[in-house]
């Protein structure tokens, strides 16, 4: 009788780890071969820091497969049992090794990232509230969002390194439905035939219009006679606060 119910209370716990531990865009499966909790949906991230090591297990004292640097995106597919680590898709690292996955700092990517664009002249400030013009004036570029606090957002201060600086909530215009942010330098692909059709720069602006599998489908220079329609990576867009 006692072997019986200890054989059901392992049924049960075992039962209880593979079930999800949270909502439909958490962790939801324990993967014991990777000693992480994979997400039910893949997200992505962006590099947050100058330069982060990507490593074989979910420790600092992890063999290190490569670095990546600052603004690159990644794919995320769980979580080390802490959170301290996200368990990235080396591929999507750029990173060549016999090995599929490696594993990052949580807190030195932004996963799921938004960004804001200056559509006119506004100023960078050190505080959310006014303290230490940054950078000065700046327009016509898109923002990763860190955080956001009352009236303001904490935005990455500069294009190629990482650094918080904060800008007035009330001078972006939230007009951006629709809008997403190319996040790096990357190949565009046909409308038609999906073949490589081209380069888009970071930070170039589009809407997108459709998803099938890994692409989003954009369109660029939107009511310009030189608007057009290309694929993308989904990897390497992502979306325009609204």
């Amino acid at each position: 009788m006692k072997k019986r119910i200890l054989a059901a209370a392992s049924a049960l716990v075992l039962l209880l780890l593979l079930v999800s531990a949270a909502g439909a865009d958490g962790p939801s499966t324990w993967d014991p071969v990777n000693q992480a909790y994979m997400y039910n949906e893949e997200h992505y991230g962006v590099v947050i820091c100058t330069k982060m090591n990507v490593r074989n297990r979910p420790a600092t004292s992890g063999t290190t497969y490569g670095s990546i640097r600052n603004g690159q995106p990644v794919k995320i597919l769980g979580t080390s049992q802490d959170g301290n680590f996200y368990l990235l898709d080396l591929a999507s690292c750029g990173i060549a090794s016999s090995e599929y996955y490696g594993y990052a700092k949580s807190s030195l990517i932004k996963m799921d990232p938004e960004y804001i664009i200056a559509s006119r002249l506004l100023n960078l400030y050190a505080t959310p509230w006014g303290d230490g013009l940054k950078n000065g004036e700046q327009n016509n570029r898109a923002f990763l969002v860190i955080s956001a606090v009352p009236g303001w957002y904490a935005v990455q201060a500069t294009d190629s390194t990482p650094g918080s600086a904060f800008i007035r909530a009330k001078d972006i215009a939230l007009d951006n439905s629709g809008r997403y942010v190319v996040t790096w330098d990357t190949d565009l692909y046909d409308d038609n035939t999906m073949a490589k059709s081209g380069v888009v720069k970071r930070f170039t602006v589009g809407s997108l219009i459709g998803i099938s599998g890994e692409f989003s489908r954009m369109v660029f220079n939107e009511g310009k006679d030189n608007e057009f329609r290309a694929w993308v990576k989904s990897q390497f867009v992502a979306p325009v606060i609204n």
